[in-house]
């Protein structure tokens, strides 16, 4: 056990460190409202107000021993899936659903459709094929590509579905919505414009997706790669992420609508912008709502507008970054910029040695995530000639996608939260001879601050060792009814030790 805590400082115990004694009315700021239930990730500011000699760590996807879990074996899928996609796990089926992009088949170029295909898992490892029924190729319908009509609309050839949940507000609709990126071929084949829209797609069982005349098409403009669309509980509303096709030059930006009805849609905004650390161009950006937060993969594509003169780190390859958002509005990055999916080494067989893609969503699995996406054999270029692309997964530890560490001893203090009562559970780890302790202290009005004896680090029982979930407890009392409603601060001691999240229950 770690000994000589220095919490215990004289100013702390005078209060020093409080706001005791103030004679000014001070007003309540709104705390932050955590659910029963809901894992509060440790990443953003919004959630860790404060800390002292500790760092956040950005852990990358373990990429599994079975990729490529699809590659392309069936004559329709030709050189395998394209870059977007989704895949979402459905608890009502206990099935996960893979709605992917197939680059080109036959046909589809000259009468337009939708260039989709559907898979199946129930482990989401093994893949099936169902036979939809759908689109005939080469005289017979027997395979797994999508269908949708674009008759009533005009001449469109559609990209594969960027598929997500519809709320239970929306479900009159169907049980899933979708983004189809579409061009106008009439007007592809004219010099004027590139003719690119959205629509939006819905379908009640994943596999038959209809256009509703209402909404479509919902925007216009150049659009082509990953396109998110998450459902804010919160607020109410859809939350779009798409390409900035307002720019100064280069749409390869990420912009932000939202919409409570899915006709009416505020201005796009640029909410994640290229900056002194970063390659030019920002490809795309998948959005996941995980617990308490906003997941973005975020698209690195490494190239210049100048290519031959300017020297960039990698050659026309593609990588992921990590990104988080408490609104889904503003955006953070770790300032050391690290990579969340790297692309593979560049040897034969290795499926993603020249681009990684991410696929909409990322699904807990007991006590991993599973991170989609596809891994191009082949560089983000014409002129070189491209393999083979495959879907491929990447896991890590439930809630691992950034750690606070503390090497040798760190503090880190929460925003003011409103407790919801039942027990503290964390997510961490620590060295054989680390150590955590949990403090409870008050967060409102001139008590912020005020360590309430029973619940401080004097009475904590201490952590070791690493677990995905541990219940916290002080001298045996776990409870925190006396809480419930109030708003509290949580202070961690962190003694070479990593913290993932926490939660009430």
């Amino acid at each position: 056990m770690i000994k000589n805590s220095p919490y215990k400082d004289g100013s702390i115990e005078r209060g020093g460190f409080s706001l005791r004694g103030s004679q000014a009315n001070i007003i309540p700021t709104e705390p932050l409202n955590v659910p029963l239930g809901q894992r509060q990730l440790i990443m953003s500011n919004q959630v860790m107000e404060s800390c002292y000699d500790c760092h956040r760590t950005v852990h990358p996807v373990e990429k599994h021993s079975a990729n490529p879990l699809i590659s392309g074996e069936k004559p329709w899928e030709s050189e395998g899936l394209a870059a977007y996609g989704s895949v979402l796990y459905d608890p009502e089926l206990d099935k996960f659903h893979l709605w992917g992009m197939i680059w080109p088949y036959e046909g589809t170029k000259e009468k337009g459709g939708l260039r989709g295909i559907y898979y199946q898992s129930s482990d989401g490892l093994h893949w099936q094929r169902p036979n939809l029924g759908q689109y005939e190729y080469q005289g017979n319908k027997d395979n797994n590509l999508l269908e949708c009509d674009f008759s009533s609309f005009g001449d469109y050839l559609s990209l594969g579905p960027s598929a997500f949940f519809m709320p239970p507000e929306h479900t009159d609709k169907g049980r899933f919505g979708a983004v189809l990126a579409a061009v106008d071929l009439r007007v592809m084949r004219s010099p004027d414009s590139h003719g690119m829209n959205q629509f939006l797609a819905f379908s009640d069982d994943g596999k038959t997706w209809k256009l509703r005349q209402e909404h479509n098409p919902f925007f216009r403009g150049r659009n082509d790669t990953h396109q998110s669309l998450v459902w804010n509980p919160d607020r109410k509303v859809f939350m779009y992420y798409r390409r900035a096709t307002i720019n100064a030059k280069e749409i390869r930006r990420i912009a932000y609508t939202e919409s409570a009805d899915l006709i009416n849609w505020t201005q796009p905004r640029v909410v994640v912008n290229a900056d002194e650390l970063d390659t030019l161009y920002l490809y795309g950006m998948t959005v996941t709502r995980y617990q308490n937060i906003y997941l973005g993969l975020l698209q690195n594509l490494y190239s210049h507008a100048d290519h031959d003169r300017v020297k960039v780190p990698k050659s026309l390859e593609v990588d992921i970054q990590l990104t988080w958002s408490c609104d889904g509005f503003s955006w953070d990055r770790h300032p050391q910029r690290p990579i969340f999916i790297p692309t593979g080494p560049l040897r034969p067989g290795v499926p993603d040695w020249g681009g990684v893609y991410a696929f909409n969503d990322m699904i807990d699995v007991g006590d991993r995530v599973y991170v989609y996406y596809v891994g191009y054999e082949g560089l983000h270029t014409s002129l070189v000639q491209e393999k083979q692309r495959h879907l491929c997964m990447g896991t890590l530890r439930r809630d691992g996608f950034v750690s606070l560490d503390a090497p040798r001893e760190g503090w880190a203090l929460t925003a003011p939260l409103r407790c919801p009562g039942g027990k503290l559970h964390i997510n961490a780890n620590t060295a054989g001879d680390g150590v955590i302790q949990v403090a409870v202290r008050e967060g409102e009005g001139v008590r912020d601050g005020e360590w309430p004896e029973p619940w401080s680090l004097d009475y904590a029982t201490d952590f070791t060792g690493d677990q995905i979930d541990h219940e916290v407890n002080w001298k045996g009392q776990q409870d925190l009814s006396p809480w419930k409603g109030k708003t509290i601060r949580l202070e961690f001691r962190l003694v070479k030790a990593s913290l993932y999240s926490f939660w009430f229950v």
